[in-house]
């Protein structure tokens, strides 16, 4: 709590304040109560509706902070699925879910790698921006690979599930 303390000597735009006090959920941790935001779902709309672009994949986060490509951004297929990622925009992975790791809730390690498997994409844009493309490196079949990928303008698969009842 201090150092959240120490970081809010300026005013703060509402993701700025956010990416602060989110690092309290791990602590919070019972995944009744969690410091969010409200209209994150839109957010996400209007960001895309905008024509700006999210990271273009669904993955599979490891509480460890291993990231495993599992389709496309949206649930489409990718010939990608399976590879690990190991680096993205010069960032290693694991350091990378750290910090998303570090602002998720839930009662345990697993709970939280698995909600952030299904919010990764937004919470990248949230932590670090936006950018058009994502150079990555992945490891698939035992080779590893260095790619430049266009961000996505597809819904993520979680928030795009929500629009149907029976889901």
């Amino acid at each position: 709590v201090k150092v959240i303390a120490a970081r809010l000597d300026h005013p703060m735009t509402r993701d700025e304040a956010w990416r602060e006090f989110a690092t309290l959920n791990p602590v919070l941790a019972d995944a009744h109560l969690s410091v969010g935001f409200a209209g994150r779902r839109g957010d996400v709309k209007a960001h895309l509706a905008a024509g700006r672009r999210l990271f273009p994949f669904e993955v599979i986060a490891t509480p460890s902070g291993e990231l495993t490509i599992r389709a496309a951004l949206g649930g489409g297929a990718t010939p990608l699925q399976g590879a690990r990622i190991l680096q993205i925009d010069g960032r290693d992975a694991r350091a990378v879910m750290g910090k998303v790791l570090a602002r998720m809730h839930g009662e345990t390690a697993g709970l939280r790698a698995n909600l952030a498997s299904s919010r990764f994409a937004p919470m990248y844009w949230k932590l670090y921006g936006e950018p058009e493309a994502f150079d990555l490196v992945l490891l698939q079949g035992g080779r590893r690979q260095v790619l430049r990928v266009p961000g996505s303008r597809d819904l993520p698969a979680a928030i795009a599930a929500e629009a149907d009842f029976s889901r």
